[in-house]
C-alpha cells in the first residue's frame, strides 16, 4: 500500500460545543495519510488514475469550512467519509487539530483527534445502521 501525505492543512472553522466556538469560529489544522495503490497512475505517468491532491485539499476545506459540528471527531469523521469516497483510495488517516480550544471564555492549549478508516469499515458501518434501521421497524 502506498501513501500520500498532506501536512499542516489550516482553515478556519465554526465547530465546538460552545456558542463563542460557534459565532467566532477558530482555526483547525488537518494532517491527513491517504493509502491508495499507486502505480497505475505512476507506470502510466497519468494523474487521473490517481489521487489528485487539488481534489482532497478541497474536499478537507469544504468540510472543515462547512457546516458547523458540536465535535471535532464528527468533523473528523466528515473528513475520513469525504476522503474515501475518491477513487482509488482505500484507507485514511486523518488528524484534525483544534488549537486553541475555547472553555470557560478562555484559551486554553489545543488537542486534536486522530482517526483512522478504511473504505471496506465506512461500507459495513452504514450496512450495520440500515440493518438497526430495518430492525428498528419490525418492531
Amino acid at each position: 500500500m502506498d501513501t500520500l501525505r498532506i501536512n499542516g492543512l489550516r482553515f478556519y472553522g465554526y465547530h465546538g460545543e460552545m456558542a463563542v466556538e460557534k459565532e467566532g469560529g477558530q482555526v483547525f489544522e488537518v494532517d491527513v495519510e491517504i493509502r491508495f495503490d499507486q502505480r497505475p497512475s505512476s507506470v502510466d505517468d497519468d494523474l487521473s488514475k490517481g489521487v489528485d491532491v487539488r481534489e482532497v485539499y478541497r474536499r478537507i476545506r469544504e468540510v472543515v469550512q462547512g457546516p458547523s459540528r458540536d465535535l471535532v471527531e464528527t468533523v473528523a469523521q466528515d473528513l475520513a467519509d469525504s476522503l474515501l469516497e475518491i477513487p482509488p483510495v482505500e484507507s485514511t488517516l486523518i488528524r484534525l487539530k483544534k488549537p486553541a480550544a475555547y472553555r470557560y471564555d478562555a484559551e486554553e492549549p489545543g488537542y486534536e483527534v486522530e482517526i483512522e478508516r478504511s473504505a471496506p469499515e465506512i461500507e459495513r458501518s452504514a450496512a450495520e445502521v440500515e440493518q438497526s434501521a430495518a430492525e428498528a421497524g419490525q418492531e
